[in-house]
């Protein structure tokens, strides 16, 4: 699929969706800081002025060991992919298995450039 079929993808399932759900609605997300220096910057509660909405990250953070021990203990359901190499999770063509030496994030978009071009998926800029 070529990088412009993709953005039209992301946009289309993701942006758009994502826009009509969180308009003026406030919302949790599972961002972490340890999955990424670029999500460092995040607050556990933020004015967010995209959506006009209070966006809460409970789990902001939060360590891998912290996640695992929670699962456990209270029984939350996870994704079995997580087993496997799927460290973070997105739509199929766009996910693939990590090496324990790799970021959690390098399996999401890894065909882009996109961090040479400041942005995080090809659509959401840094």
């Amino acid at each position: 699929m070529c990088v412009n079929t993709r953005h039209i993808c992301c946009n289309t399932r993701k942006l758009i969706s994502l826009e009509k759900k969180l308009l003026n609605k406030n919302w949790f997300t599972g961002l972490r800081v340890a999955q990424s220096e670029l999500r460092r910057i995040n607050k556990t509660i933020i004015w967010d002025t995209t959506y006009n909405n209070i966006k809460l990250s409970p789990i902001l953070l939060w360590n891998i060991n912290q996640i695992i021990n929670c699962i456990s203990s209270i029984q939350v359901s996870y994704n079995f992919l997580q087993n496997i190499g799927f460290r973070s999770i997105g739509c199929a063509p766009c996910t693939r298995a990590v090496d324990p030496n790799e970021s959690s994030r390098a399996g999401r978009w890894w065909w882009e450039s996109f961090r040479k071009l400041g942005l995080e998926c090809g659509l959401h800029k840094i």
